[in-house]
């Protein structure tokens, strides 16, 4: 959550304005924890957290042994701006995956097409949608083809769309769970607990071992129902301190 307030994407929020923008928090708290582990942890955490991908005409070709990785939210800050780039390096090879994050809104007409040439896909890039509904992406991305076959967007992207669901992805994140490192579980679960409290009904497949976390957070003092509203509010009271 803190690199939403660090981008301004929840300043509405802290100043306890109506009409946060739910979108944004919900990628900040589940999609920007990646950006806090260490680059020894990819290899473990993309193939997985990013498999069982809908509408995949070209699979994303992973490196054998992905040795950094790097995300970065809401890149650029001008009117064409996806939700994350996500880069990913290793075996001479390299994998960008240009990420738009949907909850309850639908995607405009040219969205993917100018985010990927603002941010200049190529061989090594993939879009990836990420949506509650899976029949608005199949909309955009249908609509994505034929542009491509139009000659009106680059083919290569035509290839390269595909989505996921939150809840794919939350199931995604119970792939991590067993075997990872405690700080990685921890995260992960804490995603979980985020689309959880988002309205998500989720599977219970992060039930083993929360004792182990339950200690590891105790020091928090949020409580795991409540923890994103909790977070959120006392974050909003370190940005907005006439707010105390």
């Amino acid at each position: 959550m803190l690199q939403g307030f660090t981008k301004r994407k929840l300043a509405s929020y802290a100043r306890r304005q109506v009409g946060a923008p739910l979108e944004d928090m919900i990628t900040a708290g589940v999609i920007g924890g990646l950006a806090f582990m260490p680059d020894e942890w990819a290899q473990r955490i993309y193939p997985r957290l990013f498999s069982n991908l809908e509408f995949v005409e070209q699979p994303i070709q992973w490196p054998t042994t992905i040795q950094s990785a790097t995300v970065n939210l809401w890149p650029g800050g001008g009117l064409v701006e996806p939700d994350a780039l996500i880069s990913l390096s290793g075996d001479n090879a390299e994998v960008r995956i240009i990420l738009e994050a949907k909850w309850n809104s639908g995607f405009s007409d040219q969205q993917a097409i100018r985010q990927w040439e603002t941010f200049h896909g190529g061989p090594s890039h993939w879009h990836l949608l990420v949506v509650r509904d899976l029949h608005s992406a199949e909309e955009h991305i249908e609509h994505v083809r034929l542009e491509a076959k139009r000659g009106n967007a680059d083919p290569l992207l035509g290839r390269r769309i595909c989505a996921i669901t939150w809840h794919q992805l939350a199931l995604n994140l119970g792939s991590l769970h067993g075997d990872a490192p405690l700080p990685l579980r921890f995260w992960a679960t804490q995603a979980e607990e985020t689309l959880r409290a988002f309205g998500e009904r989720l599977f219970s497949g992060f039930k083993a071992g929360r004792t182990e976390i339950a200690a590891y957070t105790s020091s928090l003092r949020l409580d795991e129902v409540n923890w994103p509203r909790q977070a959120i509010e006392a974050l909003a009271v370190q940005w907005c301190p006439s707010k105390r």
